[in-house]
């Protein structure tokens, strides 16, 4: 019988949120079990509850832990020294949109299935998270003159709960280029409209695609 190498809890429990988050890339969160899990990190069923009551709160923990890699992620382009604000806004909306569509392709729309007061949890952590280096962000480009936003914090606050609400209803949909496109042109207006970003000829869209 082979033996387990005993480790911290922490330790055990990021193991596990690692080995999920693979499982979910490859197999997708609904054809991912339980068991399946335990194999990949060759662990005890006990062990497996005793840090997850469900596939449900493991699923939470490892998309908690992919928000924090965006997060890091947002922060770094946030106080990039050598870009402007209008580029940090697009290479922003880059990167929360390829975090997003990448589980969307693994995924399938909705299929997560998750219990909706944890949805609302989620979100909110989302907008807990990167609220900060967006609202620094729109401040920049008020000091660049290139945003004209008399309130830069309210008026993050509520383009990304807008924008986030929008996305997620037209990601539910299936996978359709010009519903994609067209969501991507609707995005770029609102945020050129809302910052009174100067629409110069040439100027690549403010919009993540």
């Amino acid at each position: 019988m082979p033996i387990r190498t005993v480790k911290p809890a922490e330790d055990r429990k990021k193991e596990i949120i690692g080995a999920a988050g693979r499982l979910f890339q490859t197999k997708g969160y609904v054809n991912t079990t339980v068991e399946d899990v335990i194999r990949e990190t060759g662990i005890a069923k006990g062990t497996f509850y005793y840090h997850f009551p469900s596939k449900e709160t493991l699923l939470c923990s490892v998309l908690e832990t992919r928000l924090d890699e965006l997060e890091r992620n947002v922060v770094q382009i946030a106080g990039h020294s050598e870009w402007n604000a209008e580029q940090k806004l697009q290479e922003t909306l880059k990167a929360i949109f390829a975090s997003g569509e990448a589980d969307r392709q693994k995924n399938g729309a909705g299929e997560y299935g998750i219990d909706p007061i944890v949805h609302v949890k989620l979100t909110r952590m989302f907008h807990q998270k990167l609220e900060p280096s967006l609202v620094r962000i729109v401040e920049q480009g008020t000091q660049e003159g290139a945003f004209h936003v008399p309130y830069p914090r309210e008026v993050t606050v509520l383009l990304l709960h807008g924008i986030t609400a929008y996305v997620q209803d037209h990601l539910s949909m299936p996978d359709d280029q010009v519903l994609f496109r067209q969501m991507m042109s609707v995005i770029d207006y609102v945020l050129k409209s809302t910052l009174h970003i100067n629409n110069h000829p040439g100027n690549p869209p403010i919009g993540p695609y």
